[in-house]
């Protein structure tokens, strides 16, 4: 391209030398305003890019021939010279390139892929300001994505300059979206050491396709030592969370939920997996009395591995929910008969309905069915599909909802929900977080302190240092000698510190909390949040022994907040 334009170039040099050329043999010593070839040259210069300030103008039939030649051979050869311009800065990238320059805390997205495209939209909307970085300058995507207003970026990603390109070390997030695992990891080592370099601090969120591969990898997020908060996600567990936020069984709270509800889940794959996990993690988070075992009934065909794979890397299942595994075909005749739905008395002994097949035409007849067994009971059915069209073609195939009773029917597009900001940047930080507060919950009184409110209620800068309290548990388990590892069935003793172990870290948490506070602005004084004062920010040794009880309590259910988010601690010889 570079070569080309020198090419054009060169042919409209050489169009204004001709044309100076023949306007000075033809003109001189006729024209009375020419006396040399630089004012010959300057009148073809004047003329081609058709400033034309009337300095200079033919007098004789020749100069007149030549300049009308070059008006037309002229703005040919300009107009090829500016397309090309244009071509070079847009295949190249130098446009966006130039709005890059500008740009910080905003959102690099590596990759777009459906993923990444999905995941620019979403950002935007929240009011990001995003900077794709994309590989095959064909992808068709790039134009929407830039219409949109997203800057775009033409390189590979794994590669240091272009990150440095990014300004991924301005950046508030990046996340990674190639489509290839092994890259994406090597990306975020990439990114990492950047931003390292600098004195920024960022969010680092790199998608795992492989289940096995992004299981292992789990121990990597839970925290964060230095300022790069790194998160490995998947789309099948994004899109668990992003069906529950949507079409929870325990959407009345804790006052409806005082009694179970009795979930059927058709599809044993990565969604309906992650789907028990994240709904029992509710179940058991709702406030007050200690919780029952959740109910969940799961069909699928090779449903007796799944439950025991299940099992081996959640064993706190066996004690947090009753699973029922029902192994049939989903086109068998004793899956259409649906006796499985009913009690022995007859009563129906479903709730709320799942359907988490990756077969999308098999997933809508599937829930269709379901529907005919359980209308009548007002059983709620939620169906996974790939994209939202198909919503559109199901409701023109069941007919209106007056007639049929589809208002029960939910149709959920996995890919395009899981893949929004609120489920890509908190992961399993955001579980440990939230079980932080649940517990700080449970011990603080909320008539005299106003952070005492449920999760969703909580100021984001409360909820943020929740984050950062979870992101400094592994400094905590390496000043004594442990590290962070997936917890799984093999696990023996459940995993408990010794009485001055916790005293350590309960000091160590203080300090922390302490120093964060104080940089946010905040002082001793009564408790009072718009003052910015609280009486606990003194050191260890003058603060009062409640609230150090409250610290030692937090650090002594650490295990348990590692549990919960499936992990667990091991100690290792020194």
């Amino acid at each position: 391209m570079r070569s080309y334009i020198v090419y054009v170039l060169g042919i409209v040099a050489l169009v204004i030398l001709t044309s100076a050329t023949g306007f000075y043999a033809a003109e001189i010593g006729t024209n009375q305003n020419l006396d040399s070839y630089g004012d010959a040259l300057w009148w073809a210069i004047v003329t081609v890019t058709t400033v034309g300030y009337g300095d200079f103008f033919p007098v004789t039939v020749a100069g007149r021939l030549v300049g009308a030649l070059l008006m037309f051979a002229g703005i040919g050869a300009l107009g090829v010279f500016t397309a090309s311009i244009a071509a070079y800065l847009i295949k190249f990238d130098r446009l966006d390139a130039l709005r890059v320059r500008g740009m910080h805390g905003h959102v690099v997205i590596c990759g777009l892929g459906s993923t990444g495209a999905l995941l620019s939209q979403a950002f935007q909307r929240d009011g990001y300001k995003v900077l794709a970085i994309e590989k095959a300058e064909d992808n068709s995507r790039i134009g929407a994505v830039r219409e949109a207003g997203a800057v775009v970026l033409i390189g590979d990603a794994a590669r240091t300059e272009v990150l440095r390109r990014a300004r991924v070390d301005r950046a508030a997030h990046i996340v990674i979206v190639t489509g290839a695992d092994a890259t994406n990891v090597e990306i975020a080592a990439a990114a990492r050491a950047l931003v390292l370099d600098s004195t920024a601090s960022v969010s680092c969120s790199a998608q795992i396709e492989d289940p096995e591969l992004w299981y292992a990898l789990r121990g990597w997020d839970v925290g964060t030592q230095d300022r790069v908060r790194l998160e490995f996600f998947n789309v099948a567990e994004l899109g668990a969370r992003a069906l529950l936020a949507r079409h929870s069984p325990f959407a009345g709270g804790a006052d409806a939920a005082r009694t179970p509800p009795r979930v059927l889940i058709v599809g044993s794959g990565a969604l309906g997996q992650h789907l028990i996990g994240h709904m029992v993690r509710q179940w058991q988070d709702l406030e007050g009395e200690a919780r029952p075992p959740l109910p969940i009934a799961l069909v699928d065909a090779d449903v007796d591995r799944v439950t025991e794979d299940l099992y081996h890397r959640h064993p706190e299942l066996r004690t947090l929910a009753a699973i029922s595994a029902h192994a049939m075909g989903l086109r068998s005749t004793t899956f259409q008969r649906g006796a499985f739905l009913f009690d022995d008395a007859g009563h129906c002994a479903v709730t709320h309905a799942y359907v988490c097949l990756d077969d999308e035409g098999l997933a809508i007849s599937t829930a269709l069915l379901l529907m005919n067994h359980l209308r009548r009971y007002g059983v709620h059915v939620m169906v996974r599909t790939n994209r939202v069209a198909g919503l559109a073609a199901l409701l023109r195939a069941v007919g209106p909802q007056g007639s049929r009773g589809v208002s029960h029917l939910h149709v959920f597009s996995l890919l395009e929900q899981a893949c929004q900001p609120q489920f890509v940047l908190h992961g399993t930080n955001e579980v440990l977080a939230r079980a932080l507060h649940q517990d700080y919950l449970a011990q603080a009184s909320s008539s005299q302190n106003p952070s005492a409110v449920p999760w969703d209620e909580l100021a984001l800068d409360l909820k943020e240092s929740n984050r950062r309290q979870a992101d400094h548990i592994a400094t905590k388990l390496e000043v004594v000698h442990c590290h962070i590892v997936p917890l799984t069935a093999l696990e023996g003793d459940a995993f408990t510190f010794a009485p001055a172990e916790v005293e350590q870290l309960a000091e160590m948490e203080h300090e922390r909390w302490v120093a964060e506070r104080r940089a946010q602005g905040w002082k001793r004084g009564p408790r009072d949040p718009a003052l910015k004062t609280n009486p606990s920010l003194v050191s260890w040794a003058d603060l009062d022994e409640s609230a150090r009880e409250i610290n030692r309590s937090s650090v002594r259910r650490l295990p348990f907040f590692l549990n919960r988010a499936g992990f667990t601690a091991h100690r290792y010889k020194v």
